[in-house]
């Protein structure tokens, strides 16, 4: 039985973070949190496809999040979401390794169209780790580094079957 997917979704004005909850298609279970605090809890302990993140968090920063996401080595893919995203920021992100860049008010049609496919990457980039962690398991600890071939193969053939399910 497949599981089901899961989506986080990170923003601060409470109204928001409901409205942009019941956005999330039928199936697709929602989580949510208001702060970066909750949302790094979230992260660290579940097993995720995709994350939404605003850029401004209150007190703190989405970007700052992202940041410290990829440097941790967590690969969910993140859509950050703005109500005033400057190039800068647009900039920022993509650079941070951001899934996309999205403007508030968010419509439903990216959900429909756009949310799907977020997820399918997340599920292929749970499906390589998985992988990578079986073939460490069977050749034993290797080298940092040792294993990037069997990384690379595996990001190869998850990306071929992206490919032909579009």
């Amino acid at each position: 039985m497949p599981k089901r997917s899961r989506v986080l979704v990170v923003d601060d004005d409470r109204d928001v973070l409901d409205a942009l909850a019941d956005m999330i298609p039928e199936g697709v279970l929602a989580l949510k949190a208001d702060n970066v605090f909750d949302a790094l809890q979230i992260i660290q302990t579940q097993s995720l496809d995709a994350v939404l993140l605003d850029i401004s968090l209150g007190q703190s920063n989405g970007l700052a999040l992202l940041a410290k996401l990829r440097s941790k080595h967590i690969s969910v893919p993140i859509v950050m979401m703005s109500g005033n995203a400057t190039k800068e920021n647009a900039l920022t992100a993509l650079h941070l390794g951001a899934h996309d860049l999205i403007e508030k008010p968010i419509r439903q049609d990216y959900f429909d169209r756009q949310l799907p496919k977020v997820i399918a990457a997340g599920q292929g980039r749970r499906h390589i780790k998985s992988e990578l962690e079986s073939v460490t398991a069977l050749i034993g600890d290797a080298a940092p580094g040792e294993l990037d071939f069997v990384k690379d193969y595996l990001s190869l053939l998850e990306a071929r079957r992206a490919f032909k399910a579009d």
